[in-house]
């Protein structure tokens, strides 16, 4: 059980330059294997390749949000969201955590170092989630 590498984030968002500038924030942490998107009907297509982490900002998940977070775990349980907002839309965002949101990262200074510390508390739970045995059958000898 060696270390876990947080691969496939998925990043969603209406503007092309901050993506751009997300997506350097990771790779400067040291992630991989991350997919820009700018429409939230093309998340749902990405989801076959069993993301690990899907940041989203809440401007994004205007109309339907909570429509598309079902959609989420109900085609990847396993994948953790975390939205991204600005404080103007933080009540927005907190109003979603009800749909399987693992965390809230709010614009502003330290946003990159808040968006590693949220991926290193991503990858400590798998971690933990694998050391944990699930449902592991119990010998039970019999005595005769």
């Amino acid at each position: 059980m060696g270390k876990i590498m947080l691969t496939n984030i998925l990043t969603i968002g209406n503007n092309p330059f901050t993506l751009a500038i997300y997506e350097q924030q990771l790779r400067n942490a040291g992630y991989v294997n991350i997919v820009l998107i700018t429409e939230k009907h093309t998340c749902l297509q990405y989801l076959d390749t069993k993301p690990c982490v899907i940041l989203i900002e809440v401007e994004i998940l205007a109309l339907n949000g909570a429509e598309l977070l079902q959609s989420i775990k109900l085609k990847s349980p396993d994948t953790y969201i975390v939205l991204i907002s600005s404080k103007s839309n933080l009540s927005k965002a907190e109003e979603l955590l009800d749909f399987g949101v693992f965390d809230i990262i709010v614009k502003g200074q330290y946003m990159a170092t808040c968006m590693v510390e949220v991926l290193e508390n991503i990858r400590l739970m798998k971690l933990l989630m694998q050391k944990i045995p699930g449902e592991t059958p119990v010998y039970i000898p019999k005595f005769l």
